[in-house]
């Protein structure tokens, strides 16, 4: 799957606008150690993955979000944020 539609180019800004907003929360404290302690290579696919739900996501566009796929999909997300970021709340996944 070629994901190089998506323009990484602006990811060292983002990280450094979540790190203004979030540093003091639980989860980017949790974050920050899992980021650090991976490799470039280990981040980059970590990464890809993460796009790949969202690709998934977009081939269920014509699915009620109430749909029983939808809502797995929602589960693997939040699973996927959970084990490779940091613990993904209901309420931040709502966010």
């Amino acid at each position: 799957m070629d994901l190089s539609v998506f323009d990484t180019s602006k990811m060292d800004e983002y990280a450094k606008e979540a790190k203004e907003k979030w540093q003091h929360t639980d989860a980017y404290q949790e974050f920050a150690p899992r980021q650090k302690s991976r490799s470039k290579e280990e981040d980059k696919a970590a990464w890809m993955e993460f796009m790949k739900l969202f690709v998934e996501f977009g081939q269920m566009l014509e699915l009620a979000s109430e749909d029983a796929k939808v809502q797995e999909q929602v589960r693997k997300l939040q699973n996927y944020i959970t084990e490779h970021f940091y613990t993904c709340t209901p309420q931040i996944l709502e966010g």
